[in-house]
């Protein structure tokens, strides 16, 4: 299917997301009316003046990111041969999972390329080693890299690790870096050393940002010492739920971490308070709303409360109909009288038909 492409341009400016190279005086009729490559079109500078906007005389190519096809000979035919039409510029391309590296350049109207590596590259990591004239754009390069990678690669020489250490090494009165750096040390099987760094974060961050952090290195407690990881989440608790309310219903990150609170409540402390947590997740958040009603119905079920376990039950279901084929086979709900397990059987007989 093709892998997605960044394109990003450090001059004569900086772009995280394509690059727009300016059209020498005198040549925009010819470019307008050219053809040209796949994610590259032309386009004319404009200027605002309050709320109008007026055209200019300067005019720029610019390349898109995103594609998965197009950057390819057609493309560097296509500025080897109009590059005496361009001022000077360079920008870089790069495959989202091959992680090579291309730098493109374009100086006295002559077009370059080079492959400055073949795999497992970042630009971030570039220019903070050759280019330093970048280095504060480098940072927010890998910063934003390493915030969006869902899986770290906690090898030392790992991409993401090399990254961690660049930030730690340039960036680090960042909140972020040693946040990243405790999530690395924590994916690695260091989840003792991890905390000290998740602390560190989590004193460098303003306090919007902190329940983030404390959620994080509850996860990481939990893996550690479960008793531990209560004890954090309760004293935390107060706090997340009312952050959790304030956050999106439905990519809410906060509750999660009140959801692993509620867990640890019902295996290791007090059930009773374990379903006020998983009704403070339902009620700040509608994510998986269907997986957080079921887990209530558990509760009410090994609680005793059968009546409130079936209610939960039946609405869950409702809401995604596979839960009842898990109901079946889930020893919580041992206790439901056998017209209510019956019903969960006959959805679960209609869903495997």
């Amino acid at each position: 299917m093709g892998n997605l492409h960044d394109v990003m341009q450090t001059d004569p400016w900086r772009a995280r997301r394509g690059a727009a190279i300016e059209i020498r005086s005198g040549f925009e009729p010819e470019l307008a009316h050219a053809t040209l490559p796949r994610y590259v079109h032309f386009t004319t500078a404009g200027r605002a003046i309050g709320r109008s906007r007026l055209a200019t005389e300067r005019a720029f190519v610019i390349i898109q990111p995103g594609g998965k096809w197009g950057y390819d000979e057609a493309f560097r035919t296509w500025f080897r041969e109009h590059a005496h039409l361009l001022h000077d510029a360079c920008f870089y391309i790069a495959d989202e999972y091959a992680a090579y590296l291309e730098e493109y350049r374009i100086r006295t109207g002559e077009f370059s390329m080079q492959t400055i590596a073949h795999e497992d590259a970042h630009l971030g990591l570039h220019l903070s080693e050759h280019r330093r004239e970048h280095l504060a754009f480098a940072l927010d390069l890998l910063d934003e890299f390493v915030g969006d990678t869902w899986f770290s690669g906690a090898e030392p020489d790992s991409l993401h690790a090399r990254a961690v250490a660049v930030l730690i090494e340039h960036a680090s009165e960042r909140w972020s870096t040693w946040f990243q750096a405790a999530l690395l040390r924590g994916d690695g099987g260091d989840r003792e050393g991890a905390i000290p760094l998740f602390e560190r974060a989590h004193a460098l961050a303003p306090a919007a940002e902190q329940p983030q952090i404390e959620i994080k290195q509850l996860e990481n407690l939990t893996e550690l010492d479960p008793d531990r990881a209560l004890a954090f989440g309760r004293s935390r608790l107060a706090r997340w739920v009312e952050a959790s309310a304030r956050a999106d219903r439905w990519l809410n990150p906060i509750a999660p971490g009140i959801e692993r609170v509620a867990e640890l409540e019902r295996t290791r402390g007090e059930p009773t308070v374990a379903a006020t947590s998983w009704m403070d997740a339902v009620r700040t958040s509608q994510r998986t709303l269907a997986p957080r009603l079921y887990a209530i119905a558990r509760l009410r079920a090994v609680e005793g409360r059968v009546a409130e376990a079936i209610d939960w039950l039946r609405v869950a279901t409702l809401l995604d109909p596979a839960l009842a084929v898990a109901a079946v086979d889930c020893g919580d709900f041992a206790r439901l009288p056998g017209p209510a397990l019956l019903r969960v059987l006959d959805l679960a007989r209609d869903l495997d038909a």
